[in-house]
């Protein structure tokens, strides 16, 4: 299946975050997606994983690339991913990102090691804890969004649009 979304109004930015084990070629698009589609063999292989991630209105582009820069350096290229994202705004209230992960890390010589295995994070009595980094991932973009939107003087609060939601403030135990 083709996607097309070269008629895609709305886009103001667009990045590849990569590695520093990648090769530079994956700043091409095409070149990184064709890569993780070569490197899977079922044909129902899951290539990526997508986030859509609300921003601020009250930050700037520049603050808002930045938030989102940093986010997907911090959670996702930190831990061997590529983050190919996108954000749109076509004027309406929305600003948002799209940010498409590979499955796959990257050795130190820039090859697809294999998907990772689920590992279980254990308390002291030994019972799964069920928090996964998936669900830590909207904690901590709404922590930097607080820590940006607070200067501009949104009061501690996160804006409605926010991962979590309407209310939650600064205050509120949130991980970075």
């Amino acid at each position: 299946m083709i996607h097309d979304y070269t008629r895609k109004r709305g886009i103001v930015h667009s990045e590849i975050l990569l590695p520093p084990n990648a090769p530079p070629d994956f700043q091409d698009r095409g070149t990184l997606w064709n890569s993780v589609e070569q490197i899977e063999k079922a044909c129902n292989s899951q290539l990526a994983r997508e986030l859509e991630v609300a921003l601020p209105i009250e930050l700037s582009r520049e603050e808002q690339v930045r938030i989102v820069r940093a986010y997907c350096s911090s959670q996702f290229v930190s831990r061997g991913m590529c983050a190919d994202f996108n954000i749109h705004d076509t004027g309406s209230g929305n600003p948002h990102a799209h940010i498409l992960l590979t499955m796959r890390p990257m050795d130190e010589r820039g090859k697809w090691l294999p998907k990772s295995k689920k590992e279980y994070v254990l308390d002291e009595s030994g019972e799964r804890i069920r928090e996964s980094p998936i669900q830590t991932w909207p904690r901590s973009l709404t922590t930097r969004c607080i820590r940006c939107c607070s200067p501009a003087g949104a009061n501690g609060k996160a804006c409605a649009n926010s991962p979590t939601g309407p209310g939650f403030t600064a205050s509120s135990p949130a991980s970075a």
